[in-house]
Order: structure tokens, then C-alpha cells, then sequence
């Protein structure tokens, strides 16, 4: 189920990226949040009724929410500038970010093995942005502030993973996402052709299903046994830039994807072992 969540998120972001090269980064974005929040509160409501919507954490979902937001604004732009397989890579360090943020932030002692396994990560950052900085300046930044946005995004999840909240944490995200992103849509909007809105139909139905699925999957199993499984997405993602979009990508993406991806992978398996 993981593994097939990450094919379909990685799908999404590839329509993403066809329809952002013509429309506002804030229209796709408020269409993908809307179409998926009407998708999953259906289905939801009809599986458990209006009792999801029962929160005792009200900030804390609507903190998770501002992180989802940035986080696609930021990654739909990156989008805009640069191959899908790259800026989906740097948006992986994500797991790596949620390490140093977990020291600086909630004052937790860390190992000499993950210590190692964040440095590889940044080497791992530098090796992908090295020979496409010169052209793209710091747009290649836009990817690696979404990867900030996601390993607060992932602190707020597990915030809220408990019984009493994570149906609600399911649901509300979509919600408050195209709730805040609403006002914005007069100044932005464009007309569509029928084709991009059947694209953007079909880009929220891939994200809601990747989202059952990875949800569903790790409610299976800890995160720490399913990592490697979790960054299929990139993998999924790097096919597709190159069979879809025709992406030429170096030596240095392919050796730094893997010390982002290794490092995001040992990372877990050492929290698995702490927890242990």
C-alpha cells in the first residue's frame, strides 16, 4: 500500500507540474486542497459520521494546515523552475530536518549515528544542487524550504497520531487548507480548458488515494519499518521526469538522491532501535 501511495503522489505531482506551467501556483493548489477535502470528508462522514470533526487540539490542526500550505506553495513553485525528479528529491529531506529540529527545538539528545547520517544528507543536498545552482540561482532553495515545511508538518502529525485526533487530523487538513487559500483565488484564477480541470480532478483523486493508502499502510506497521517503502515516492517521481518530461539528470543527482534517501532511511531505522 505504501509503495503504491507513493506511485500515485508522485503521479500527482507530475500533472502538478503540467498544470502549473500555464496557471497560478495558488489556483492548483487551492483546486487540488478542495477537490481532495470533498473527496475524503464523503467518504469519511459516511464511514463514521459528523463525530470526526470533534478536536481538542484546534491550533495544533490549524498549525499542520499553514505547514501543508507553504509546503505546496513552495513545492508547486519549485515545480515551475526545475525537473520533477529534483525538487522532489530536496523535499525528502525533510526526515532528515525533523532530526535537527528535534535538537534545536524539543532539546532531544541524538546519537553519533544519526549526527552521521544528517551530515550525509547535506553533502547528499549539496551533490543534487551543485551543477544546476549556477543556472537556477536560489530557486533551488524553493524545494529544500519545503523540506522544512514538511519535517514540521511530520512534528504537528505526530503531535496529533493519537486515537482521539487522527481522524480529525485526516480531515481537517484539506479542509483548512482550501478554506485559507479561498480569498486569495479572485486575484489569481484563470479560465481552464476542459482538459486541465479533468487534469486536476484526476491529480486530487491520485493524491486522496495515495493518502487512504499511506495512511492505511502505516497503520499496518511503524514508519521505521516502512521507510525504504516511503521513499518510493522520489523514486516514482525520478521515472517519471525522465520518461515523462524528457529530464536529463546527472551523476550528482543520482549520488545525492541516494545519500538523502539513505540517510532519511537510517535515520528512522535509529529512531526504531531508541524506541526499542
Amino acid at each position: 500500500m505504501v509503495t503504491i501511495s507513493g506511485a500515485f503522489l508522485a503521479s500527482q505531482d507530475a500533472l502538478v507540474k503540467l498544470l502549473v506551467a500555464e496557471n497560478s501556483v495558488f489556483q492548483i493548489a487551492w483546486l487540488r486542497h478542495t477537490l481532495h477535502a470533498v473527496i475524503v470528508t464523503s467518504i469519511l462522514l459516511i464511514l463514521h459520521g459528523p463525530k470526526i470533526f470533534k478536536t481538542k487540539a484546534p491550533k495544533l490542526h490549524m498549525a499542520r494546515a499553514a505547514a501543508l500550505i507553504t509546503l505546496t506553495l513552495l513545492l508547486y513553485s519549485a515545480f515551475q523552475v526545475m525537473s520533477l525528479a529534483e525538487a522532489t528529491v530536496l523535499m525528502f529531506l525533510g526526515p532528515v530536518l525533523v532530526t535537527v529540529l528535534s535538537v534545536l527545538v524539543l532539546k532531544e539528545r541524538i546519537g553519533p549515528r544519526r549526527v552521521v547520517s544528517v551530515v550525509l544528507g547535506f553533502v547528499g543536498v549539496t551533490a543534487v544542487i551543485g551543477p544546476i545552482f549556477d543556472a537556477m540561482s536560489f530557486a533551488v532553495f524553493l524545494p529544500l524550504a519545503a523540506a522544512l515545511c514538511m519535517a514540521t508538518f511530520i512534528l504537528l502529525s505526530r503531535r496529533l497520531s493519537g486515537p482521539e485526533e487522527a481522524k480529525t487530523a485526516f480531515i481537517s487538513l484539506p479542509i483548512l487548507a482550501s478554506l485559507a487559500l479561498l480569498p486569495i483565488q479572485p486575484f489569481v484564477w484563470s479560465a481552464m480548458s476542459l482538459n486541465e480541470f479533468l487534469i486536476t480532478v484526476c491529480l486530487a483523486s491520485l493524491g486522496s488515494a495515495g493518502q487512504v493508502l499511506l495512511q492505511t499502510g502505516l497503520s499496518y506497521a511503524s514508519a521505521s519499518i516502512l521507510a525504504p517503502f516511503l521513499y518510493g515516492q522520489a523514486i516514482f517521481a525520478s521515472v517519471l521526469s525522465v520518461l515523462f518530461f524528457g529530464d536529463v539528470l546527472g551523476v550528482g543527482f543520482y549520488i545525492g538522491g541516494l545519500l538523502i534517501v539513505g540517510s532519511g532511511i537510517a535515520i528512522w531505522w535509529f529512531e526504531r532501535d531508541h524506541v526499542q
